[in-house]
């Protein structure tokens, strides 16, 4: 890690242009570098799924290859059984990396050369089909493999299949909210399984959860409507007769809403306590405030090689990774640095970037 120090607030113009920076150019949000990653620099599968960061600082992807492992300057791939695609990545409290792929799911063990390999644990429980694992949910007292149509939790050396059947789940605290292959927000705490009522009537299809804490969860729903739900009187009850969580419904601002409508919602994801992560099938990247108000963009035009994002995920620095069909991106939200491209009539033909810099100190992952 090497700690860092942003230059003054100036602007810094890269290709110079007539008149004063304040009144003609018209400046949008500013948008953070990025840095892409092909499938040539990795030599791997196209198809990334999933990004999380180790606790060892490593970055590892889920590809279609297997595991891809990152440390910054040289690439790792680990292989699972059958030469699986991997599907889903996650962090234990005790640093292991699980791994979920095509009708299996284990871990990654290092070798005393540094090196990686896929341990199975699906093995334990033969008679299972497993189906495909698409995420992964470690607590303290066990792990979660959520599959097509069962969930297996894994506690010490035994498996235990849970029969439920989701299609979206987010971490709150040490529950897991899903969202229902048959419709509703389901909260499981360790084996309990509990619908958010009120919720029966939603569209499973295209509903995105977005957790702000351990009470609070912000969902989008198939209409692009917001909902915003405080837990804590729910989460308290027992028994069968459970009153509404509070929720407040609100509207996207209408660029937000035209938008989505137009590129279809994929992937959410809430990337500080005020700014949420929105990624498209066709139209790249929304960053926005909580109330959905758009900051900036990031698609092909930006700078991406592909518009439908796959998955977002933050690193330990609080830089954005972006999975893509294709590919991968480094989005540097902690380097003090924007780019600008201005708006202003008469100078759609003339190649302009202006970079914005601020004081800061940060630590740089190298």
């Amino acid at each position: 890690m090497v700690a860092l120090v942003g230059c003054f607030g100036f602007l810094v113009y890269l290709f110079l242009v007539p008149g004063e920076a304040g009144g003609m150019l018209g400046l949008e949000q500013g948008t953070p570098l990025l840095q892409n990653f092909a499938p040539q620099g990795f030599h791997a599968a196209r198809d990334t799924w999933h990004i999380v960061q180790g606790q060892d600082g490593l970055m590892y992807f889920a590809n279609s290859s297997g595991v891809l492992i990152f440390n910054g300057h040289r690439w790792e791939r680990v292989t699972l059984d059958g030469n699986s695609a991997a599907r889903a990545l996650a962090v234990g409290p005790n640093g292991r990396v699980y791994v979920g792929g095509i009708n299996q799911y284990g871990y990654l063990n290092r070798q005393p050369s540094g090196s990686h390999v896929y341990v199975s644990l699906s093995n334990l429980d033969e008679k299972r089909n497993v189906g495909n694992i698409w995420n992964i949910h470690p607590r303290s007292w066990g792990v979660y493999f959520m599959a097509q149509g069962s969930i297996f939790l894994l506690r010490g050396d035994n498996v235990e299949e849970i029969h439920f059947s989701s299609i979206q789940s987010v971490e709150m605290g040490e529950a897991i909210v899903m969202v229902g292959s048959n419709g509703g927000i389901w909260l499981m705490d360790r084996t309990d399984l509990r619908q958010l009522p009120g919720t029966e009537t939603l569209n499973p299809d295209r509903l995105r959860l977005l957790p702000r804490d351990e009470k609070r969860l912000v969902c989008i729903t198939s209409d692009l409507e917001l909902l915003s739900f405080d837990l804590t009187d729910f989460r308290n009850q027992q028994g069968s007769h459970l009153s509404k969580p509070s929720f407040k419904r609100a509207q996207l601002p209408p660029d937000t809403y035209d938008f989505l409508r137009r590129n279809q919602l994929r992937t959410t994801r809430v990337i500080s306590e005020s700014r949420l992560a929105l990624g498209t099938r066709y139209g790249g990247l929304l960053v926005t405030d909580l109330d959905g108000a758009i900051l900036f963009r990031l698609d092909r035009s930006a700078g991406l090689l592909r518009n439908q994002i796959n998955h977002v995920t933050l690193d330990a620095q609080g830089n954005m990774w972006l999975a893509f069909n294709n590919a991968f991106a480094l989005v540097e939200l902690a380097t003090p640095i924007r780019r600008y491209q201005p708006r202003s009539e008469g100078f759609e033909n003339i190649r302009h970037t202006f970079v914005s810099c601020q004081i800061r100190k940060f630590d740089k992952f190298i």
